[in-house]
């Protein structure tokens, strides 16, 4: 009898072993594992004029609140939230106000990404909405190797992005784009569910929204994260070039904010003030 039956008969663990070997290595050739993403994210839910966007938008469903492996929560009116705010592991800048947490979910799965909706209501209209979505600071979710599409959205009105620099890694992008946004259209037909449930409840507080409204997208990611920031932002008499030149400005705080080396004199009130 050969060396490897006389194991097999009188070793136990070893046939254990082996078998689990071979059953493991089956698996991983017929289910390989995917390389990890960047969910997407169009902060109006549609393309200008209204009509669904089809291959232009953000698509690989952005943060739909998860059913059975998430958590969805509706906080009662806390605590006034202005100026820096720590979220997901790192620093956000807000526009000047008084902001509120308006929803606040988790999403299950291997990135565990996390979305809060924050609002600014004055004399019971909503002056502006604040949309974050990241990855769970422990999750070791990363950014993705292509551009994430906000970045390069034909639907953007203006965009800006930011050249990589030698030697930095292909996970590294960062960009902010300004897309209109039809808020009658987003209550109804938003994929986003966590803005649907956000203005389900200012409707519910009776509190007036826009019909339009500017969404400015800040997107940052590289080998050890990401994060997508939408500020919205009511057009009133707004033009792109006056919200472009807002969004130069506060890019820089989004910026350091992502690598935890925002300080409050970042954040005078020049940048943080709404464009006019």
């Amino acid at each position: 009898m050969t060396v490897l039956g006389r194991l097999w008969r009188r070793a136990p663990a070893w046939r254990f072993c082996l078998v689990t070997a071979v059953a493991c290595t089956g698996l991983a050739a017929m289910f390989p594992p995917s390389l990890p993403h960047m969910p997407s994210l169009h902060p109006a839910g549609t393309a200008p004029g209204g009509k669904t966007a089809a291959a232009a938008q953000y698509r690989s469903q952005p943060a739909p609140v998860p059913d059975d492996h998430g958590l969805l929560h509706l906080p009662p009116p806390g605590p006034d939230r202005q100026g820096i705010i720590p979220y997901a592991g790192r620093q956000v800048p807000l526009p000047a106000g008084i902001w509120h947490e308006l929803v606040i979910a988790r999403a299950g799965g291997p990135e565990q990404q996390q979305v809060m909706l924050l609002d600014r209501i004055e004399n019971s209209h909503l002056t502006g909405l604040v949309l974050l979505i990241s990855p769970a600071p422990l999750s070791g979710a990363a950014g993705q190797v292509g551009l994430p599409p906000p970045c390069t959205d034909p639907g953007r009105l203006v965009g800006h992005i930011t050249p990589a620099l030698p030697g930095d890694s292909p996970l590294t992008h960062e960009c902010w784009a300004i897309t209109p946004a039809d808020m009658r259209d987003m209550a109804t037909h938003s994929s986003n569910e966590v803005l649907k449930r956000g203005l389900a409840r200012l409707g519910e507080m009776h509190i007036a929204v826009p019909d339009q409204m500017l969404g400015v997208s800040f997107v940052r990611s590289n080998d050890a994260g990401w994060q997508v920031a939408t500020m919205l932002l009511p057009d009133r008499h707004l033009t792109p070039h006056r919200t472009e030149d807002w969004a130069t400005r506060f890019a820089i705080p989004m910026h350091k904010g992502f690598d935890h080396t925002l300080t409050p004199a970042d954040l005078p009130p020049a940048v943080a003030r709404d464009p006019v």
